[in-house]
């Protein structure tokens, strides 16, 4: 994998080993006060291209409705106990046909299972090497949590075979498929036409920045996690096709407002920023949660109607 390994890459591992990290205590976050732990609210001073004013201010009214009103919404739309009865049918392989889906995994040493297999050692092997390269910072990205569940479900589809037709991994499996399938194609949409040309264009001012930022940008890893995400996700669908019911999109949903939370009770108050659209300290914050939630249902609804319309 050493091949692989961009000069983006190594640059990032030399820039953390030379960094004096802030001093984190899990005390620090059972304080409500201050709600930013690191001095000006930029870890490392990373974050300084952001307005201090986004970084350590107080959130706007509108912002805390819509979160708390997110999770509400969520909690009483959750599916019911039928919404979830059908999953639990269809990852049941004593059942070949529920309405117009079919078996859920391909037949062991077929082509979809191979794929599934190789797929899987090659994401693991990924993981092992990101970490050796970056450490643990990765991992606190939507992108590279998405692709934690993306490896997850081709893990899961390659052992389905050979598992006792009441395993729970059969389900789990299941619950996995609109999370992983719905988070590739955001991570994708998000980053590419969303986030990459904001921090080009409005927060990256040097033009000798602005082209270390592509080629980082079109990196191994980047890549990969940007991009071709997307293609995996489709190929470990389309293994075992079927149409998306609602409970993948609550599922997809519930994933969201997990990361949601994550990042802005914890990555928020250490001064990691890293998705700066979405900072709670402005009005102007509703209008990419709301366009997020709506790319979500577009995202689902698309995939049903063009891909998985006859499945």
């Amino acid at each position: 994998m050493s091949f692989f390994v961009s000069k983006a890459a190594r640059a990032a591992r030399e820039l953390r080993e030379k960094t004096n990290s802030p001093e984190l205590r899990v005390s620090d976050f059972l304080k409500i006060k201050p709600w930013v732990i690191v001095e000006g609210g930029s870890y490392n001073g990373n974050f300084d291209f952001m307005p201090e004013k986004y970084r350590i201010g107080k959130w706007h009214p509108v912002a805390i409705l819509t979160i708390v009103g997110s999770i509400a919404a969520l909690f009483v739309s959750r599916p019911d106990g039928t919404d979830f009865g059908n999953l639990l049918q269809v990852s049941d392989p004593t059942i070949k046909e529920i309405g117009n889906n079919s078996q859920h995994f391909p037949p062991a040493f077929s082509y979809a299972w191979y794929y599934n297999v190789v797929a899987f050692i090659f994401m693991t092997t990924m993981h092992a090497e990101s970490f050796y390269r970056f450490g643990s910072f990765p991992y606190v990205t939507f992108t590279v949590q998405s692709w934690i569940l993306l490896t997850i479900r081709h893990g899961f589809i390659a052992i389905q075979p050979f598992l006792s037709r009441t395993h729970w991994v059969h389900f789990v499996s299941e619950l996995l498929r609109g999370p992983v399938l719905i988070s590739s194609l955001c991570v994708s949409i998000v980053w590419n036409f969303a986030l990459l040309p904001i921090i080009y264009f409005k927060f990256i001012k040097i033009k000798e920045q602005r082209r270390k930022f592509l080629k980082w940008n079109t990196s191994f890893h980047l890549v990969q996690w940007h991009i071709l995400n997307v293609f995996y996700a489709f190929l470990n669908s389309l293994s075992a096709p079927r149409k998306l019911i609602y409970a993948d999109l609550w599922c997809m949903y519930t994933f969201v407002l997990y990361y949601a939370t994550f990042y802005f009770t914890v990555l928020d108050r250490i001064g990691i920023h890293l998705y700066p659209i979405f900072t709670p300290r402005t009005i102007y914050s509703i209008f990419p949660y709301m366009t997020l939630i709506g790319l979500i249902f577009s995202i689902y609804s698309a995939c049903n109607s063009f891909i998985f319309s006859q499945s």
